[in-house]
């Protein structure tokens, strides 16, 4: 991810790309179970 911040920094992506990157980038780590991820404490259902 830090390089997805440096292309859109250099104007080598736009940020329709730069939010899709991260988007992808998201959704790997939400869908692996191997990635320890904190309870949404005082997230609102």
């Amino acid at each position: 991810m830090p390089g997805t911040l440096g292309a859109l920094l250099r104007g080598e992506i736009d940020p329709t790309q730069f939010a899709n990157r991260l988007e992808k980038t998201a959704d790997k780590i939400r869908k692996n179970p191997d990635i320890y991820k904190p309870s949404a404490k005082g997230v609102p259902e």
